[in-house]
């Protein structure tokens, strides 16, 4: 392929190869030069009726690769970009595909500012954007029923908003804190990944406030199921579901001997506890794509 020559023909297929291959920049670069090379009248081919059809939609088919290239790899600004579609579309008015790859450009467009312009929901977003500070603390308090108790607090901040928050004590936030710092930066990894973003992948992340080794806040993060709640529902449904009462008769004492520790793990709790939290992504997504 790479020394059979640079043929109208040609040139398009090395690109696809380039491309395939991971050579996005390159594949780009030989859009381009070829384009430059049999197409050099490429702006006035459009308004031109004495060029043959066969050579319109040559040069269209070329624009239309490189503007989808260009989109992928992310190279050059939008304005660019849909010049190269719009190029593509007055190659040949009669041809559909033009049109269509066009459409679905400005349909992206239109998803990713809807996006940007939906309300941020995350307190530490705000907080990069446009300063919230803390007005005074409601005094309505929720104690969740978990092991250490936590509470649930509101906020009210600077701009009127109601921010809840947990105060979570006994445990040490920092490395939830370090988790949330690493889920920000695959999530600007995922950003600049032309298929990723495309997608819209992310990670929902949250705020987490260690204030000492064994107390913080945590940002609360409305309408999400509980993995515990989710579990539970999913053995009752399924038969399998040991209440607290029958978990603690099978809780063999420090002091038994292991041959009985291991027989009550694997024919007690093991049967009663299979895998089953896929199911739950069957029942909530059925279509695979939306999660």
């Amino acid at each position: 392929m790479t020394h059979a020559g640079f043929g109208r023909d040609v040139f398009v297929e090395r690109a696809k190869w380039h491309w395939v291959k991971g050579e996005h920049h390159q594949a780009v670069t030989t859009l381009n030069c070829g384009i430059d090379k049999f197409f050099p009248a490429c702006d006035t081919i459009k308004d031109n009726s004495e060029i043959n059809q066969e050579e319109r939609l040559a040069c269209g088919r070329a624009k239309l690769l490189l503007a989808k290239y260009s989109e992928e790899a992310a190279t050059l600004d939008g304005n660019t970009i849909k010049q190269y579609y719009r190029d593509a579309c007055e190659m040949n008015r009669q041809w559909e595909d033009g049109h269509f790859h066009l459409a679905m450009y400005y349909d992206r467009i239109l998803s990713s500012l809807e996006k940007k312009e939906k309300p941020v929901e995350w307190i530490h977003h705000i907080i990069l954007r446009t300063p919230v500070y803390l007005s005074n603390i409601e005094d309505k308090v929720e104690i969740m029923q978990s092991l250490q108790l936590p509470k649930k607090i509101t906020l009210r901040g600077s701009d009127g908003k109601c921010y809840i928050m947990m105060c979570k004590p006994k445990d040490d936030l920092r490395k939830d804190c370090r988790l949330m710092e690493f889920n920000n930066f695959v999530n600007r990894l995922l950003l600049r990944d032309p298929e990723s973003r495309k997608r819209d992948l992310h990670i929902r992340t949250y705020a987490v406030v260690p204030l000492n080794e064994e107390c913080g806040l945590i940002e609360w993060i409305e309408n999400l199921n509980g993995l515990r709640q989710i579990l539970h529902r999913l053995y009752k449904d399924s038969g399998n579901y040991m209440s607290a009462q029958e978990l603690k008769q099978n809780m063999c004492k420090k002091d038994t001997p292991l041959a009985t520790k291991r027989e009550v793990y694997l024919n007690k709790l093991v049967p009663r506890h299979p895998p089953i939290f896929g199911t739950w992504f069957l029942r909530t997504f059925p279509d695979p794509q939306a999660w």
